[in-house]
């Protein structure tokens, strides 16, 4: 009868460890809410550290191209044009002033395929259509260009400095950047740290513009 006891006793004081140690359905409710409140106040930070990225991303990407354009500066004693062109329509240039940048940031191998005697959208340049080049495109904005019965293209979000002009016309360039435009740092008479030279303009048409 004693070792029925012992045995009875042992069995009861298994059972309590048992109840103890064991998860009730409230408790596991109360764990899951309060993992979830977690993750709901993680989520906001790790997408703002990952736009902070982004944008900081973009901003080294300004400084590549400010440091091609001083590279191309010292190779042939001015700053490359904004765009050239052999017209006065202006709308069926031949190349931007980014191609002539492409020697500088590494992208020689697109640079020396194309024929600067065509415009960009020559059969002899088509494969440029196609071309994407990182640097041109802020990771921040994920833009594309609309395809609306133009020539296909790749987005760009950053613009050269023209100056006062809203479009591009034959007089000289206000800015750094004109018509087939040779801009020397002696012509810079605000001085280099005082004068724009390129900044972004996003190609995305689904962000909205920020006034400063």
């Amino acid at each position: 009868m004693l070792i029925h006891n012992n045995f009875a006793a042992r069995r009861w004081q298994h059972c309590l460890h048992q109840r103890h140690t064991a998860f009730t359905l409230v408790e596991l409710l109360v764990v899951i809410g309060i993992i979830g409140i977690l993750i709901g106040m993680l989520i906001p930070a790790v997408q703002a550290v990952r736009a902070a990225a982004r944008k900081t991303a973009c901003m080294n990407q300004l400084r590549q191209m400010g440091l091609a354009n001083l590279n191309y500066e010292s190779s042939f004693m001015n700053f490359p044009p904004g765009i050239t062109d052999d017209d006065t329509n202006h709308q069926d240039a031949l190349h931007s002033g980014f191609v002539f940048l492409l020697p500088y940031i590494d992208q020689n191998n697109i640079y020396n395929q194309i024929d600067l005697t065509q415009p960009w959208t020559a059969p002899a340049n088509r494969f440029l259509r196609d071309v994407s080049v990182a640097l041109f495109q802020c990771p921040e904005t994920q833009s594309s260009v609309q395809q609306d019965g133009g020539v296909p293209g790749q987005a760009n979000d950053y613009a050269f400095n023209k100056g006062n002009d809203a479009f591009l016309t034959n007089q000289p360039p206000s800015g750094m950047f004109g018509i087939n435009s040779k801009v020397t740092f002696g012509q810079i008479g605000d001085g280099t740290s005082n004068t724009f030279l390129m900044g972004e303009a996003v190609s995305n048409p689904n962000l909205p513009a920020e006034g400063t």
